[in-house]
């Protein structure tokens, strides 16, 4: 036993020996403080630092690497761009750019044009200069126009006098003519002495006349179809059914003290009439509106006759036109009857004006329109005949109101609607014609209690009367 503990006593004694022997340090080669004897690692290994790869001791300091990526480098050089110290930023910090800045401090710009202009009134960029109310530029206030120096001319002169003509020539003679055209010839002439006008006075000395204002000056009488007669004297016009032709002259506008007119039953309106053949056919062979040498209208002179109680031109066939406005200057009539002829157009408002009317007659022409409202003035009515024309629209309900009708006739026109009950208020008609027309709906009960209330002039007969030509519903039976 002895002899083995010996031996293993002298090997642990060995082993203790080896492993104090094992030297500890930085093992890292590429760390500063490396250790080439050392076997084991102590963690305790210092690095270099910085682009030089610096340890305690080098003679220079930790250095980095600049913009260029030179390791302790100065970068760009100032004023530069670029690491080769060639280029510089332009005005749209662009390295090595083109842009730069105008006159008017706008990079890009083209002098101050595009991004908007820095020039003075004297082409001046980012100048003081001013342009005063007088047309001068300069930077000098003393001469702008103010109060106190006044108003300029054409030449910038305070207070002058010096003006423009009209083609903005300074102290030029060029002026407008009367049309307004600069340096033009246009004159004002003419009795209006209007602008290159060749008016001239009529005979009566009115100026663009139509002589019609001296038509009966300085005249003790006029003609008409041949005869004479005095304009002092002459009261009543009667020329009945006397082959009368032509054109009723203006003139007889001149015999203002007319009260009585009856020209019907002729063939005013013809310029030449075949009287061989029946009254009642058309034998007119030259019509006034086919020539020149008539007229054959009723012409607006009527009007001028404001004696008139009486108008009777109906039954003339041929008279043309329209009912002149001035019809409605005869407020003493009581009579007018223009039946029986070719006259045209609405019927005028004026008519309504003729409150004294007892009598009023415009059938069997050619009458359009409706019928107008201004003829409800007209209470002294009696007798109302519109028949036979091309009226349309509605029977208005205030023809109720004509509380003295005694015969109403609306028959062969184009009147539509319904018949309106108002006529039922009519207590003093005795003859009704509303045949021809294109009414609808039924008789009202107040029209058929009055039909059968009253003595009808010349019978009555709803087929014929009423109904005939129409749409209605009931017969009043």
């Amino acid at each position: 036993m002895r002899k083995f503990l010996l031996p293993i006593l002298l090997l642990i004694l060995s082993c203790e020996e080896v492993l104090e022997s094992i030297k500890e340090g930085c093992t890292t080669t590429t760390a500063c403080n490396y250790d080439a004897e050392a076997i084991k690692d102590d963690g305790n290994c210092i690095f270099p630092q910085g682009c030089n790869d610096w340890c305690e001791g080098d003679s220079l300091g930790i250095q980095e690497l600049d913009e260029c990526d030179v390791c302790g480098g100065e970068g760009i050089i100032e004023g530069k761009c670029d690491c080769e110290g060639i280029n510089v930023l332009d005005c749209a910090d662009e390295c090595g750019g083109t842009a730069v800045e105008d006159d008017c401090g706008v990079c890009n710009g083209i002098d101050g044009y595009v991004a908007g202009t820095c020039y003075d009134c004297a082409d001046t960029p980012n100048g003081d200069a001013v342009e005063d109310d007088c047309g001068v530029c300069d930077s000098d206030p003393s001469n702008d126009n103010t109060s106190s120096t006044g108003t300029c001319d054409c030449e910038g002169t305070p207070n002058g006098s010096v003006v423009e003509d009209c083609a903005g020539v300074c102290e030029g003679s060029a002026v407008e003519d009367c049309a307004g055209i600069c340096g033009g010839d246009a004159v004002l002439s003419g009795c209006d002495d209007a602008c290159n006008s060749t008016a001239v006075d009529d005979e009566c000395g009115v100026c663009s006349g139509d002589n019609s204002s001296c038509l009966c000056g300085g005249l003790t009488e006029v003609e008409l179809w041949g005869e004479w007669y005095d304009i002092e004297t002459t009261t009543s016009l009667y020329i009945f059914d006397q082959g009368l032709t032509g054109s009723i002259p203006p003139e007889i506008g001149c015999l203002t003290n007319l009260t009585f007119i009856r020209l019907n039953y002729n063939q005013l309106g013809c310029y030449e009439y075949d009287f061989s053949g029946d009254h009642w056919e058309d034998g007119c062979i030259i019509h006034c509106d086919e020539t020149d040498e008539c007229n054959g209208g009723i012409p607006p002179e009527i009007g001028n006759l404001t004696n008139l109680t009486e108008l009777h031109l109906g039954t003339n066939q041929f008279l043309t036109g329209e009912i002149p406005e001035e019809i409605g200057n005869l407020t003493n009539l009581t009579h007018l009857r223009l039946d029986g002829n070719q006259l045209d157009g609405e019927i005028p408002p004026e008519i309504g004006n003729l409150t004294n009317l007892i009598d009023l007659g415009l059938s069997s022409n050619q009458l359009i329109g409706e019928i107008p409202p201004e003829i409800g003035n007209l209470t002294n009515l009696w007798h109302l005949s519109l028949g036979n024309n091309q009226l349309t629209g509605e029977i208005p309900s205030w023809i109720g109101n004509l509380s003295n009708l005694t015969r109403l006739y609306l028959y062969n026109n184009q009147l539509s609607g319904e018949i309106p009950f108002e006529i039922g208020n009519l207590t003093s008609l005795t003859a009704l014609w509303l045949w021809g027309n294109q009414l609808t709906g039924s008789i009202p009960q107040e029209v058929c209690d009055l039909i059968e209330s009253n003595n009808w002039q010349f019978g009555w007969n709803v087929d014929d009367d009423i109904l005939s030509g129409n749409d209605l519903t009931n017969t009043c039976e």
